[in-house]
């Protein structure tokens, strides 16, 4: 029943409007949270989505949102993890596609050149 009600309440917080005021005084008036994380929160306004960390606003809004310093901790080690292991995976595909478009262009090149060569010997 307890779950029932928490969910009850997140939901409805993301489906309200809200202002919002970070600790340094920049303020977001009538946007939407469209997703909680555990190190801040997703709000989507009339210029686009962005991300506020817990860590840059009020202890009210930490508390509303149950945020748990621990959690966020380990969730943006595990996010930067992922980052990191994506930006290697990419990097590794880019050094395996080189070879082959080199031998695409040096196939696609092949035949201009020997057009060329054949020209030359005939004039």
């Amino acid at each position: 029943m307890k779950t029932l009600v928490v969910s009850i309440l997140c939901l409805a917080s993301v489906a309200l409007a809200d202002d919002f005021k970070t600790i340094d005084g920049k303020e977001d008036k009538n946007v939407k949270v469209k997703r909680v994380e555990p190190d801040g929160i997703v709000l989507s306004t009339n210029y686009g989505i962005s991300k506020v960390y817990f860590t840059e606003l009020p202890k009210e809004v930490q508390e509303r949102f149950h945020y748990d310093p621990a959690k966020a901790a380990a969730y943006s080690t595990q996010q930067n993890q992922n980052l990191e292991a994506w930006r290697k995976q990419q990097a590794q595909a880019q050094v395996q596609a080189q070879p082959q478009e080199a031998q695409a262009t040096a196939a696609a090149v092949e035949p201009m050149a020997k057009k060329a060569r054949t020209a030359k010997e005939r004039a």
